[in-house]
């Protein structure tokens, strides 16, 4: 009988090593990013940690109270509507500084990783958008009692825990985006190489058997 072709049975094993190839190429993606996060170094770390307490910040502001108002030694919610006596952050400024938090997020990462200086600016002017809110907008009205001086005495306004937050947000990403500009330009650590599939280890023993 005919021997069949020694040919025909290697190609069950080719076709296992296309597959296990392409099924080790998501998970390899996987690491190279998280490999380019290492990469990064001591001061990618501090930048990414800077956006993120920044982000943190500027989340808590826009559901933290802004300025609220008091009357006498009694509540103002007592006397007239809640809108009145209490302005939260997203009440002043419709929760823009969420927009302003995941942009920092996004570009700290574009910044940190792949050392990119547009998006270390884009870091930079988002923190001085927020201290231009905070500072230019919501400042000269944490003392405005919304007209209840009209018809009450004694009405006074005080300063809520968003302002210092949206204060806080805000250095922390003029921090993160100044560390981001200042960097040192220099080439990413690669990521550890993988380890070797079966398949490639049983072509690099038939390759020295065949040297051999």
């Amino acid at each position: 009988m005919t021997k069949p072709d020694g040919g025909a049975l290697a190609t069950p094993e080719a076709a296992g090593d296309d597959s296990s190839r392409s099924a080790a190429r998501p998970a390899a993606r996987e690491a190279g990013i998280a490999g380019r996060i290492r990469g990064s170094g001591p001061s990618g770390w501090l930048l990414l940690g800077l956006a993120a307490g920044s982000a943190v910040m500027l989340f808590l502001a826009e559901l933290a109270t802004l300025s609220y108002r008091t009357i006498g030694i009694g509540a103002c919610s007592d006397r007239v509507s809640s809108g009145e006596c209490t302005t939260t952050g997203g009440d002043a400024h419709s929760y823009a500084l969420w927009l302003l938090a995941l942009m920092v997020l996004v570009l700290a990462v574009g910044a940190a990783v792949g050392r990119s200086r547009p998006a270390a600016l884009g870091v930079l002017v988002a923190g001085i958008a927020v201290l231009v809110i905070a500072l230019l907008l919501d400042l000269p009205d944490l003392d405005d009692t919304r007209g209840i001086e009209t018809r009450y005495n004694q009405v006074a306004a005080h300063t809520g825990a968003a302002f210092p937050f949206e204060l806080v947000g805000g250095v922390l990403a003029v921090a993160a985006g100044l560390l981001a500009l200042t960097r040192r330009p220099g080439p990413e650590r690669e990521p550890e190489p993988q380890a070797a599939t079966a398949a490639e280890r049983a072509a690099a023993r038939a390759e020295r058997r065949r040297e051999s």
